[in-house]
């Protein structure tokens, strides 16, 4: 366990402001430096159980004072994902006025994102929504985006630390966060704070194995470590391909359709993109359709598209080149039989017209967790009512949501056996499982190696951790903070 430090601190720490203590979500990482001032790793808030007060809107997760704001130097930014990304806003409309740093793709997804979230709480009535629309514009404004792999100078005049992003793989622009601390009595000291890591081989992003050969070699000393699918084996790309047909083709031979309520960032693009392409290999009839019913997913999909296609991996499965052209890569989730809900109106009409419909079609629609989100306008309607009809989930569904419920009782209401069913596609995962965790931290140079900070799992995920990584022969220190904790970056002075 990390020492509890007091105001007379002289070395630099890490404290575990959130996503610790066997929690999932509301990543926040404070570098707290000699002086007291902080650099920020991640502002995330809560997400699933909890999220949401009893008004509907965002649950603040993370404390806030105002002594702590003023101490925030600057944020770096892992990735756009709200556990990780939604509280930027809230530090400014609490005074925060210094830079913030995210990759180049990151910036650009977290526009519609931020946005969007704002939104949401807006349209709830109540004065304890955590920020509005003003705050994100202003938030944006504070963003410099910046290249993987290109130091930055960060925390201030008064300290020469250095910031690298490199690429994680767990989507498109996300990033391990590499930072240098110049000596300060000791010796210099080098962490690695992994965000979310993907797996070696992902849709879009192409995963962690795709820039395995630029990590910069620099000695690490210290690893805060996800570990969110640690106590999971990995699934094949067939494996999940063959899962999707068959349930797919099950809804379909029962005389129903599907609708799958997706994450919009970046789950509804993945899970088009693998649609589109399997009717093209023929694996799905050539009649199928396929309708996006999710505003903010279609602003996602528009941003990947004006990113263009260096940021796109070449692969689709195991076949490294699928892609052929930029042009080819850039045409992914083209086709004839896609179609876009615009409205609300529309979608409420779509789902009422279709709910007996006899041909076969397939729809994206915003919800992932089921809590929010166009899915309503579908499973609340007669397509709802319909039994032959299914919702199927390839998103994680956190421990209290409606998407969790329906999960573990195989139906959309737990008391009326006869409404649309429920089907369950795993596979699909932002995170890398079991042993792809340690094998991605191997390709960093560990020479220097002390101790390793698992947050951002449940309990068993970061026990599996730890067993795997003792097993691997790292013989670093493994601590399992709790939330709140202080964790010397020199621990043989502790």
């Amino acid at each position: 366990m990390g020492k509890r430090y007091g105001p007379e601190q002289t070395d630099y720490q890490i404290c575990l402001e959130g996503a610790a203590g066997g929690e999932v979500t509301g990543s926040c990482i404070d570098l707290i430096m000699p002086d007291d001032s902080r650099i920020l790793l991640d502002a995330g808030l809560l997400q699933g159980r909890g999220m949401r007060n009893s008004s509907g809107v965002y649950r603040d997760s993370l404390p806030i004072s105002k002594a702590r704001i003023n101490g925030i130097r600057t944020v770096l930014l892992s990735h756009d994902h709200g556990d990780h990304a939604f509280k930027i806003p809230q530090l400014v409309k609490e005074g925060f006025n210094h830079r913030m740093y995210a990759t180049r793709a990151t910036a650009a997804f977290l526009e519609p994102m931020l946005y969007d979230a704002a939104k949401i709480q807006e349209t709830h009535e109540g004065t304890d929504v955590l920020y509005r629309k003003e705050h994100v514009a202003k938030a944006l404004s504070l963003i410099h985006p910046v290249d993987p792999f290109t130091q930055i100078r960060i925390g201030g005049k008064d300290h020469d630390i250095r910031a690298e992003f490199i690429p994680s793989g767990h989507k498109i622009g996300a990033a391990s966060i590499l930072v240098t601390i110049p000596a300060n009595g000791h010796v210099s000291k080098t962490l690695l704070d992994t965000g979310d890591i993907g797996p070696p081989w992902q849709p879009l992003s192409g995963g962690n194995l795709r820039y395995a050969k630029d990590i910069p070699q620099v000695p690490v000393n210290t690893i805060i470590m996800e570990a969110t699918k640690a106590d999971c084996d990995p699934i094949s790309f067939e494996e999940k391909i063959s899962v999707l047909l068959s349930t797919i083709n099950k809804v379909w031979e029962g005389g129903g359709n599907p609708v799958f309520p997706v994450l919009s960032n970046p789950r509804m693009s993945e899970v088009l993109e693998l649609l589109i392409q399997l009717q093209k290999c023929g694996q799905l009839p050539q009649d199928c359709r396929f309708i996006v019913d999710a505003p903010l997913g279609v602003k996602i999909l528009d941003v990947i598209k004006d990113l263009g296609p260096d940021y796109l991996c070449t692969s689709f499965g195991p076949d490294n080149h699928y892609y052929k052209t930029p042009e080819s890569s850039q045409a992914r989730f083209d086709s004839p039989n896609l179609s876009f809900i615009k409205d609300h109106q529309t979608s409420c009409k779509t789902a009422t017209r279709l709910a007996y419909y006899p041909g076969k079609f397939a729809v994206l629609t915003s919800g992932g967790m089921c809590e929010s989100g166009r899915f309503g306008n579908w499973t609340n309607s007669d397509f709802g009512d319909n039994p032959n009809n299914a919702v199927i989930l390839t998103c994680f569904q956190a421990q209290g949501t409606q998407g969790e419920t329906w999960k573990r009782v195989g139906n959309i209401d737990s008391e009326n056996r006869k409404r649309a069913y429920v089907e369950h596609v795993p596979g699909f995962t932002g995170h890398a499982s079991g042993r792809e965790l340690v094998d991605y931290i191997q390709r960093f140079n560990l020479s220097e190696l002390e101790q390793i900070i698992i947050n951002h799992a449940s309990i068993p995920a970061r026990e599996a951790l730890a067993v795997r990584l003792k097993n691997a022969g790292i013989g670093a220190q493994v601590i399992l903070p709790e939330i709140g904790q202080r964790i010397s970056l020199y621990p043989q002075d502790t």
